[in-house]
């Protein structure tokens, strides 16, 4: 007998082979509602079948993929962030479309022959909204890198459980409250939100278990700020992005044998996300604010996904160069450049080629901007 599938992270989970020759009847659907305005994908489905089974398609807090034996719950009313309600889903809900009597030449449960350009219901990535997919001949616009939006920050905020993350002091938790007062109306409280949650997510250049769903907030509510909050959140989210990037990953390996930090791996999984919350700032009127977006985008940009779009970071990076006096983002866009295989030299000025002497030369104990 076959053991049922079981998650590295949450252990075994239901015997999906129950679900043979089961049909569609009908699908219910979570959705997140603030002020009255709906988001636009659901959180979970349920999906009923013929057998009177219901089963629950959604995924943790984590964005790790759940499948369960369960039924619908009430409707969530979430105080002054929002609600969730329970509804029967429209037609373009995912799912949605299959409910039916079986086609003709398929009695219950059988199974269509294959055909190629049918539709096909799939998992796009296990933290991304299930949807319908039509295959057709492939265009321009779909060998573009796929950035898929983040949900609106309040979504996540009701999405999350935030004090079952790990962060770097034992005794400390984050919290709902916390991260909503990030966006609240007082400058000051805001400020002191921020100041707040840092603290609780940074230790020695570390990603912890709450990093990557803390980075995906802080991304969504970028453009909740002025400039000098939102330049400290474009900094923040550069940090992380260069400790997660392909030479830390790299070095690691090296470190523990091969093996991969699960915390980290989830929040590269996330650059595609980030790096389009980050990249309308790469315009943005203020220097510093357009340079620390840059910073942030170029190890985001490491992603495959995202490799059409270094083309574009290059100009931004050379632009970088020739009028900041930044050293630590003048380094930053001088290394992606390199490792691009640019020639940075032209735009170099004294500093930078002393370093770039200095360094070579053994003069100093680290490589800047360190």
């Amino acid at each position: 007998m076959t053991a049922p599938p079981t998650c590295p992270a949450h252990g075994p989970g239901p015997d999906l082979a129950a679900l043979v020759g089961r049909r569609l009847t009908g699908v219910v659907a979570s959705w997140y509602s603030y002020e009255g305005e709906r988001a636009a994908a659901p959180v979970v489905v349920w999906l009923r079948d013929d057998r009177g089974g219901c089963t629950f398609v959604g995924t943790g807090s984590d964005w790790c993929l759940i499948v369960a034996d369960d039924r619908p719950h009430p409707d969530v009313d979430l105080g002054e962030w929002g609600r969730l309600d329970v509804r029967d889903a429209p037609h373009d809900t995912p799912f949605a479309p299959a409910p039916g009597p079986p086609r003709p030449g398929h009695p219950p449960g059988a199974r269509p022959a294959h055909r190629p350009h049918r539709p096909r219901t799939r998992l796009p990535g296990r933290h991304r909204p299930l949807r319908v997919l039509e295959r057709r001949p492939a265009t321009d616009r779909d060998r573009r890198p796929a950035m898929t939006g983040l949900p609106h920050h309040r979504a996540l905020l009701a999405s999350v459980d935030w004090p079952s993350l790990e962060v770097p002091h034992p005794t400390d938790r984050l919290d709902t409250a916390l991260l909503a007062r990030m966006t609240g109306p007082d400058p000051a409280e805001r400020g002191r939100a921020l100041d707040r949650v840092f603290h609780l997510v940074d230790h020695q250049n570390t990603i912890y278990r709450a990093t990557p769903p803390v980075a995906r907030y802080l991304a969504a509510i970028l453009g909740e700020f002025a400039d000098a909050p939102r330049l400290r959140l474009l900094e923040w989210l550069g940090a992380m992005a260069y400790d997660a990037d392909d030479a830390c990953v790299a070095a690691m390996r090296w470190a523990t044998g091969g093996e991969d930090d699960p915390d980290m791996r989830e929040f590269r999984e996330l650059r595609p996300e980030l790096f389009a919350a980050v990249r309308p700032f790469l315009a943005d009127p203020d220097p510093d604010v357009r340079e620390a977006a840059l910073v942030a985008a170029l190890p985001l940009s490491e992603h495959p996904d995202l490799a059409d779009l270094r083309p574009e970071l290059v100009g931004h990076a050379e632009r970088l160069l020739a009028t900041s006096t930044d050293r630590r983002r003048r380094y930053r866009a001088r290394d992606a450049l390199r490792g691009w295989g640019r020639d940075t030299a032209a735009l170099e000025n004294t500093e930078d080629r002393a370093v770039r002497v200095g360094w070579g030369s053994g003069e100093y104990a680290a490589e800047p901007p360190f």
